[in-house]
This record gives structure tokens, C-alpha cells and sequence, in this order.
């Protein structure tokens, strides 16, 4: 399978690039923008929140459905470790309690 390079923006200031099928808990845990979680990115605990800032963010996977409010889903809330980079992701927010300090 080909992957390609693609650049994830989480904030103004950085902007990172993982192949294409990355795993986006994975990558912010290697890059150190975020500390491990509870679950260790199980989709269990819901410590790794982020926002998608961008109008069409992807469809909520099950794990997603059953940790995450509705109106969160609706507002763009995904779980990072549940996310797989396919494309290009700008203007996402990382929630503050899984970042590091």
C-alpha cells in the first residue's frame, strides 16, 4: 500500500507531517504535544478530545458514539487516538486535558 506524506496543523505556530494511515494519538504522542492517557489509546477514556476547526470533519467512529456527547460530535470533537490520517487536517485544536504542560 502507498503512503503518502501528508501536514497536520494543530495550531498556528505547529504544523507536522506523518504518512498517510498515521495514527493521530500516535503522532502527537511522539511529537510531545500530548501526555499518554488513561486508556493508552483505547478509545476508552476520552483524555485524548480534539476539535476539528474545520467545517466537514470526518464521520464519528462507534468508540467515538459511546464516549463522546452528541453535541460534541456535532461541534467537530473527535477522539485523536480513533483518528487515521488520510488527508490533509488544518485548523485543529487539541483539548487542554490531554496536553502536555
Amino acid at each position: 500500500m502507498f503512503f503518502s506524506k501528508k501536514s497536520y496543523t494543530v495550531s498556528r505556530n505547529i504544523t507536522l507531517e506523518a504518512k498517510s494511515g498515521t495514527n493521530l494519538y500516535k503522532l502527537l504522542i511522539d511529537e510531545n504535544l500530548i501526555n499518554p492517557t488513561l486508556c493508552n489509546g483505547a478509545g476508552q477514556c476520552g483524555k485524548c478530545k480534539m476539535r476539528y476547526l474545520s467545517p466537514n470533519p470526518p464521520k464519528p467512529v462507534y468508540k467515538e458514539t459511546l464516549i463522546l456527547a452528541k453535541v460534541n460530535i456535532d461541534a467537530g470533537y473527535r477522539l485523536a487516538c480513533q483518528q487515521v490520517i488520510k488527508k490533509n487536517i488544518e485548523k485543529t485544536r487539541i483539548s487542554r486535558q490531554s496536553r502536555t504542560l
